[in-house]
Formats: C-alpha cells, sequence, structure tokens
C-alpha cells in the first residue's frame, strides 16, 4: 500500500485544485476566448493527473515484480527544505537574481554535484538569463536591500 500513496496523494490534489478552479470568474468579454482565467489552472490540473496516474501505474508494475522497497534518504529532502526557507530568507536583502543562483548552487551540491564548473557556471548562467529575461519584459523585480541602499 505505501508504493501507492505517492499517486494517491497526488491525485487527491489534483482533484482539490481542479475544484478550487472551477470557483474562478470567467469575466463575460472572455467567456468566448481560447484563453481564459482557468486555462492554465485546467492545464496544471490534467498535467497533475496525469503524473498521478503514471505513479499508481509504475507503483502497480513495481508491486507486480515483486522487488524489495527501497528507502530513500531523508537527509536530502530535508537539506532541500532547509534551501527552500534559507532562499526565502535571503530574497529580501539579496534580490532574485542572487538567490536564485544561490539557491541553484546549494541544490546541485545537495543533490550530489561536486563539479566546481557546473557549480559556478549553471546558477550563473541562470541567474543572466532571468536578468535579461525581466529587463526585456519590463518586469521590475527588487534587486535586494543589501545591493540597493544609499551611504
Amino acid at each position: 500500500m505505501r508504493r501507492f500513496l505517492p499517486g494517491l496523494v497526488v491525485l487527491t490534489l489534483a482533484a482539490v485544485y481542479g475544484w478550487q478552479v472551477m470557483d474562478i470568474a470567467i469575466l463575460p468579454a472572455d467567456a468566448r476566448e481560447a484563453m481564459s482565467a482557468r486555462t492554465l489552472p485546467l492545464v496544471l490540473t490534467a498535467a497533475m493527473t496525469v503524473i498521478g496516474v503514471l505513479l499508481l501505474v509504475t507503483a502497480h508494475a513495481q508491486a507486480t515484480a515483486s522487488s524489495p522497497v527501497r528507502r530513500g534518504d531523508g537527509r536530502k529532502a530535508v537539506g532541500l527544505l532547509g534551501v527552500c526557507a534559507l532562499s526565502a530568507t535571503l530574497l529580501d536583502p539579496l534580490g532574485v537574481p542572487v538567490t536564485t543562483a544561490l539557491t541553484l548552487a546549494a541544490g546541485m551540491w545537495l543533490l550530489g554535484e561536486r563539479r566546481i564548473l557546473p557549480l559556478l557556471a549553471i546558477p550563473a548562467f541562470v541567474s543572466v538569463v532571468l536578468v535579461v529575461l525581466l529587463l526585456l519584459l519590463a518586469i521590475d523585480l527588487p534587486a535586494g536591500s543589501l545591493w540597493s541602499k544609499h551611504v
């Protein structure tokens, strides 16, 4: 039964989320449009449903293969939760681009990446792409209080 739990949880979340999506109001002007305020949430609901069904199917296949259950290491999950909490804490003082780079580097380190080039290059590349995208789309995100203080 334990093997089926992730699939059941994802399907339950998809059902609750899909139920909540139906409460999103659609303006009369948007009623005949192909895209509305419900479009992306409905796509996410469908994706979650597909993922939940795939998890159940693979769990069933593993159960019939009678392979031994391998327990995961909870330290990685707790470490990634800590990285997320630290990322949320550092967002205000460091800003989005720097926090994104640090979060990616810390996550990669926790997941086992030890080569220095990918640990530095991938977060830097993602942050540069993020900054360029923000500039092109004219989205103003705070740079961080540490960088914007005038002495």
